[in-house]
């Protein structure tokens, strides 16, 4: 699997072309994962799931709902697992919560 050098480096890149090439955007939004490849010169499982979400200017936040736990955790474990993060400055500007889903 890749380094997490590896993967901050790409997207580092592929952030700095979505927001500055239209063309490139269309086809990132269109084939992620083959855009992803290409981008990195790593390859991806065919089974890896990519999910991207385009910025809508209607919205003012996003959230990402951790998935479900089997066990009770105190408000202090939740924070560690529930935190989330932005590889690589990849949210943009806004940070993860500017960022709106379609």
């Amino acid at each position: 699997m890749w380094s997490q050098e590896e993967m901050d480096k790409a997207l580092q890149e592929i952030t700095y072309k979505a927001t500055t090439d239209e063309a490139f955007r269309k086809k990132l939004l269109a084939d992620p994962k083959g855009v992803i490849q290409e981008v990195s010169g790593l390859d991806i499982p065919e089974d890896y799931k990519i999910r991207l979400i385009d910025y809508d200017p209607a919205y003012q936040a996003t959230f990402f709902v951790p998935p479900m736990v089997a066990e009770e955790f105190t408000p202090e474990e939740m924070d560690a697992v529930a935190g989330g993060s932005c590889a690589a400055n990849a949210c943009g500007a806004n940070g993860c919560a500017g960022q709106a889903t379609k």
